[in-house]
């Protein structure tokens, strides 16, 4: 973290799209692109294969990867909340299910108000990105207000029990 922000030294990460992709083997596992140089290696050491023992050096790393993405994500709020006040805040993206920061959220930081997007995942960005631009930038009236995650078709108690059981 600098100067208020967070820089990123990419010496440690692959050029994004440097990768082949998502790799089915022949045995039908699949295999996944390491998205880290070898200068990350260096200094973490060759990741732990799977099924082999768990060493102290994978218990560290599990103890304390979690430990410092806390520091970060709550320096980032602060650092948010600072260049824009309020005490509303919505989050969306697989960092947003962090349940154990998400239960220090009020208390690490100036926010009392908060919105996950149920089942975020990466795509929360832009989902984010477009809902800003329809109503903040094009002026545009909300017309939905999300109550739950269950978006899917609805069935009457009768339906139900008239359908063919499977």
């Amino acid at each position: 973290m600098q100067n208020g922000g967070l820089h990123l030294d990419l010496q440690y990460f692959r050029p994004l799209g440097s990768d082949p992709g998502i790799e089915i083997m022949p045995d039908g596992t699949v295999k996944l692109p390491r998205h880290f140089s070898d200068r990350m290696v260096k200094l973490f050491g060759e990741p732990r294969r799977p099924h082999r023992e768990v060493t102290q050096r994978d218990m560290d790393l599990v103890y304390s990867m979690p430990r410092r993405f806390e520091e970060v994500f709550f320096h980032l709020l602060n650092l948010l909340h600072h260049k824009v006040p309020g005490e509303d805040l919505v989050t969306g993206g697989s960092c947003a299910l962090n349940s154990v920061d998400n239960g220090k959220l009020f208390s690490a930081t100036p926010f009392r108000r908060t919105w996950i997007r149920p089942a975020a995942g990466d795509e929360g960005l832009a989902i984010g990105a477009a809902l800003h631009t329809y109503h903040s930038v094009l002026k545009q009236p909300r017309r939905h207000e999300m109550e739950n995650a269950y978006l899917g078709l609805e069935f009457s108690q009768s339906c139900m029990e008239s359908s063919p059981e499977s």
